[in-house]
């Protein structure tokens, strides 16, 4: 009878990490997910120097020779900046 209940505990353990280990995975999987989507939502697009000026305001001059230089102004990408960078740099200065 202990041999029976040794190995249906074994068992009972066995699926027990066996679920653990898929919810890890899971919950892995949904972070990488989770990530993937920040990168391609809409409020991430690239924005030109003109694009920027509209959306806070300012000329594209003005953006690309002033704001661009101050020190805390979002990484430009090549000739663009992202939109989240910009808004929240933007939710800052007010």
């Amino acid at each position: 009878m202990n041999q029976k209940l040794d190995a249906a505990v074994r068992n009972l353990v066995d699926a027990l990490n066996t679920d653990a280990d898929i919810l890890d995975r899971l919950a892995r999987i949904e972070k990488k997910l989770d990530e993937l989507l920040r990168r391609v939502t809409p409020t991430d697009e690239m924005l030109t120097a003109e694009q920027v000026g509209e959306l806070l305001g300012y000329s594209r001059r003005t953006i690309a020779d002033r704001h661009s230089k101050q020190p805390g102004f979002p990484k430009r990408y090549g000739k663009r900046w992202r939109k989240s960078e910009v808004l929240a740099w933007a939710a800052k200065r007010r």
